[in-house]
């Protein structure tokens, strides 16, 4: 409830602007052009290099799910879509070292986004998806070859946000 006038918004220049459909990049310039005429000030910001925490945060992801379903994964796989089952397997195979080093990953690029994001902006406006939401059919391509890009295509915006612990 209250004002945002003075508060300083920014607009990511890098990652979470690269490969938008066309729809998505409308409507996130129509939200810029929303919170300008509110009196937000909105400044365009430099977003580090992403892909790495990216990446760790599928292998935690992964693999703590794996932990938390693996009582079920050998007593219940079959109640497991295929899609799902083959998700959770995968992160049964994450070692203990890949996965401390990605945490290792998240603490150091939620300070380089802190300081060279935050530093400069209050918020960050960013798409969730960089394509209109698809239909479950769509998405549901099984435990496929199409499943990792598939799912990492719709879940890589988001992803670098709850890697970093970050609220979004």
């Amino acid at each position: 409830r209250a004002p945002v006038k003075g508060l300083r918004l920014g607009v990511a220049s890098g990652y979470f602007d690269e490969e938008l459909h066309p729809e998505v990049a409308k409507m996130l310039d129509d939200a810029v052009a929303t919170f300008t005429r509110l009196g937000v000030s909105v400044i365009r910001v430099k977003i580090p290099d992403l892909e790495a925490v990216n990446a760790a945060g599928s292998l935690v992801t992964v693999a703590e799910a794996a932990s938390a379903h693996r009582p079920w994964l050998e007593t219940r796989i079959d109640d497991y879509s295929g899609q799902v089952r083959a998700r959770l397997l995968t992160g049964l195979a994450v070692p203990a070292v890949a996965y401390l080093d990605a945490q290792r990953i998240r603490a150091a690029t939620l300070a380089r986004f802190q300081a060279e994001v935050f530093d400069k902006c209050d918020a960050v406006i960013v798409p969730v998806c960089s394509v209109p939401v698809p239909t479950i059919e769509a998405t549901d391509v099984k435990d496929s070859d199409a499943m990792p890009g598939t799912l990492g295509k719709l879940t890589r915006l988001m992803r670098p946000f709850n890697a970093m612990g970050l609220p979004a």
